[in-house]
Parts: C-alpha cells; sequence; structure tokens
C-alpha cells in the first residue's frame, strides 16, 4: 500500500445497486486517462469483477516469496477480488466519515431509463435523488448514469462498456465521472493520510 498514491472506493450499503458496475467502468476510464489503477473487489457474498473483466473462473493471484499476491491483469488493470482467496448510499457516505475518509462524489446509478425501441425516457426510482444526496452532504454528483441492458450485457460478457464501446455516449459519462474524481483526488492531494485496510470475519 505505501506504493498506493490514491485509494477510491465505490460503496453501498445495498446489493444490487451496480457498485461492481459503476467501478470497473471507472477503473477503465481511469485508466484511458493514463492513471496506472488496481481494482480491489471487496465483496465477501458476490464478487463478481474477475467475472465482468472477463478473467477465467478459478482464476488465482501468483504468490511471491510466499508473502506477497501479485494480481491477475486484464484490460490494463491489476485485478483482486475476493473470489480468487479464503447500507443504502447515506450510510456508505456515514460510514466513511466515521474513519475520516474523503467522500468524492455521488454516482447515482439506474437515474433514468431509456426505451431501446422509441428513445423515450424515463425517472422509473425518482428524478432528482442523487443531486438532493450529494446537496445534502455537500459533495459533487459525479455522474447519472442510465439504466441501460448494454452496460450489464458488455459487464456479463468480460468487456465493460469502457472497453467494448469507448466512444459511445455512455463511456462519454464513465470517462467524464473519472475526470471529475482525477480533479477531486488532485485537490484533496497531501490532505488526507492512506486509510487502513483490514479485513476481518467478524
Amino acid at each position: 500500500m505505501a506504493k498506493v498514491k490514491n485509494v477510491i472506493a465505490v460503496a453501498s450499503g445495498k446489493g444490487g445497486v451496480g457498485k461492481s458496475t459503476t467501478a470497473v467502468n471507472l477503473a477503465l476510464a481511469l485508466a484511458r486517462e493514463g492513471a496506472k489503477v488496481g481494482v480491489l473487489d471487496a465483496d465477501i457474498y458476490g464478487p463478481s469483477m474477475g467475472m465482468m473483466l472477463g478473467l477465467p473462473e478459478g482464476t488465482r493471484p501468483e504468490v511471491h516469496d510466499n508473502k506477497w499476491f501479485i494480481p491477475p491483469r486484464a484490460h490494463g488493470l491489476q485485478v483482486m477480488s475476493m473470489a480468487f482467496l479464503l447500507l443504502d448510499a447515506k450510510k456508505g457516505i456515514g460510514m466513511f466519515e466515521k474513519v475520516n475518509i474523503p467522500v468524492l462524489g455521488v454516482v447515482e446509478n439506474m437515474a433514468i431509463h431509456i426505451c431501446s425501441n422509441c428513445g423515450h425516457a424515463e425517472h422509473l426510482f425518482g428524478e432528482g435523488g442523487g443531486e438532493r444526496l450529494a446537496d445534502e452532504y455537500g459533495v459533487d454528483l459525479l455522474a447519472s448514469m442510465p439504466l441501460s441492458m448494454m452496460i450489464r450485457e458488455q459487464a456479463d460478457g468480460g468487456k465493460p462498456t469502457v472497453v467494448a464501446q469507448p466512444e459511445c455516449q455512455i463511456s462519454m459519462i464513465y470517462q467524464d465521472m473519472a475526470r471529475h474524481v482525477g480533479a477531486r483526488i488532485t485537490q484533496q492531494a497531501g490532505a488526507q493520510g492512506m486509510p487502513q485496510i483490514s479485513i476481518s470475519d467478524d
């Protein structure tokens, strides 16, 4: 960890809201911006990062000197996942505040559905929730991502959208998110030390 300059956590207290999909596409977008990026999938119950990045089932990290894991690589990313070893948004923000980890912003995932047949746009889960949450906590709204079958299909197929269709509109949203995250990290550089990351079974 001493060589890691920045850690970006993508978190939510709820399952199935697209944390892994957001994390993997953000990581790929940051890599396209020129950053050296690694991904840690710390989901104990449903780790999916390896599958999303097209790593074969049964992938394991190499071990160096019986001390260090060497992460597998996929699409230019170093990848570690709970699958390789042994709350709602407010709760997620609150959790980070308690341990003094700065919140870079809010990503409103599945914010709007655009019909693939007619192009009609609908806010299936209500409108403006991400913006209200960001305002409440005084952070940026980094992106409002659409509810898109393409995002799911490409991630499930091992080629997330930023790799599969790097110039499409959704990839551009991820790229814009990556630029905002990069700018926020630059602003906060030196203001916060590296958080301690530990895993326990309790």
